[in-house]
Parts: structure tokens; sequence; C-alpha cells
């Protein structure tokens, strides 16, 4: 769901697992999300899909 007691649970679980995570995952991560969220930005209509 979207409602804000499910938001704030999701964000809860991903900093436990952030937290979790060594320097270099960290890294990788970040940068693999970069990549994902740019090549969907570049593609035609993208504006659509981040709406």
């Amino acid at each position: 769901g979207s409602d804000d007691k499910t938001q704030l649970q999701r964000v809860h679980i991903y900093t436990l697992l952030l937290k979790q995570m060594a320097p270099e995952q960290l890294l990788a991560t970040s940068a693999k999300l970069c990549a994902e969220i740019l090549a969907v930005v570049a593609e035609p209509g993208a504006q659509s899909v981040l709406k």
C-alpha cells in the first residue's frame, strides 16, 4: 500500500538493511540505482513513468 504507515515501515526496513551493508555494497547499490533511474529518464516517454 501507499498509506503513511506502510511507507514508514518500508523506510524502516530499508534503513535496517542499509546499516548492515558494507561500504562497497552501498556504493554498488547506489551506482546500480543511479544507472537504472538514468536509463529510464533517458528513454522517450519517461516523464509518464516517473509520475
